[in-house]
């Protein structure tokens, strides 16, 4: 060994030292430019998306709140029901016939309620009968075995129908009513 080999060993081994500390550096500053953006990123889409959120939040409030009034407004069914249910209140068997045109009248106006006051849109409101004759089948379905067999039955099927068509008719015209409302207010409004 030569007189130099000891120094030249510190050289390199202070080299490989100083290498390595800049590559970590190196690492290091890497690392935290990129925490800094990924930061970034999900603040400005956490932003977009509040404000996305609270349009839709906005919406469906406003969805929410006409639907609750909807459904307020065309839930008082009693008095409706029992006008439509006059008839039956003479037929034999009394009460049982009663009973059955009433629930079947109940059930058609809450299903007509629900159905009118979800829809957004006032040309969807037109449902098919067969729909609303299924739904009766289903809801008066307690009244199948009962003695008359057919009559009480179809009379719980009919006012069920009966009902579900006649308050999705009112639910249509207390939109467009709404609606035409609502035109005016902003025709008015925006020729000023």
């Amino acid at each position: 060994m030569s007189i130099y080999a000891d120094s030249s060993q510190k050289y390199w081994t202070t080299k490989k030292k100083s290498k390595q500390v800049a590559g970590r550096t190196l690492i290091y500053v890497l690392a935290i430019i990129f925490i800094l953006s990924c930061v970034s990123w999900y603040k400005l889409s956490s932003s977009t998306d509040v404000q996305r959120r609270s349009l839709v939040e906005d919406k469906s409030n406003y969805l929410m709140e006409n639907r609750k009034r909807c459904l307020l407004f065309f839930k008082t069914n009693q008095n409706q029901c029992q006008k439509l249910c006059a008839d039956e209140r003479k037929r034999s068997p009394r009460p049982t016939m009663l009973q059955a045109c009433m629930y079947g009248c109940s059930n058609g106006h809450l299903y007509g309620a629900e159905r009118g006051c979800t829809i957004e849109d006032n040309s969807d409101i037109d449902i098919a009968p067969n729909e609303i004759s299924n739904i009766g089948y289903r809801q008066c379905k307690k009244y199948q075995d009962m003695i008359p067999r057919p009559e009480i039955f179809s009379t719980c099927r009919n006012y069920h129908s009966m009902a579900a068509q006649q308050t999705l008719q009112s639910v249509q015209r207390f939109r467009e009513r709404k609606t035409n409302s609502q035109t005016k207010y902003i025709s008015s409004t925006s020729f000023r």
